[in-house]
């Protein structure tokens, strides 16, 4: 926790991104400890590619999370039948708690 307070009390520092799930133990604890340690958001990032992993991150109180490869090539976790961009962003959302309804990610309209 000592490098994390002393990142955050830098001058410029406006938040943290933590690499979570890179670390070799309980992510949700160490999110959750840092969350607590620190003055600043503190944002997860890495290996967030399941709902379960997003619901423990908002457990913990991070204040947001980013899910980049997973979702670009697919291998983000959801039971559907496909796997396709709209599908993956609705889990995500869902799991975030904002409650996406199918369908509520959509493609803009031609010239948007």
């Amino acid at each position: 926790m000592a490098s994390a307070k002393d990142l955050a009390a830098t001058t410029g520092v406006h938040g943290l991104d933590l690499l979570a799930y890179r670390f070799g133990g309980d992510a949700a604890a160490l999110a959750a400890q840092v969350v607590t340690a620190v003055d600043v958001p503190v944002l997860a990032a890495g290996s967030v590619d399941r709902a379960e992993r997003i619901a423990a991150l908002r457990a913990a109180g991070v204040w947001g999370f980013t899910v980049g490869t997973a979702v670009l090539d697919g291998s983000f976790r959801i039971e559907a039948a496909s796997h396709g961009i709209e599908d993956l962003l609705t889990a995500i959302l869902r799991a975030t708690g904002e409650g996406a309804a199918p369908g509520a990610v959509r493609r803009p309209a031609p010239g948007q």
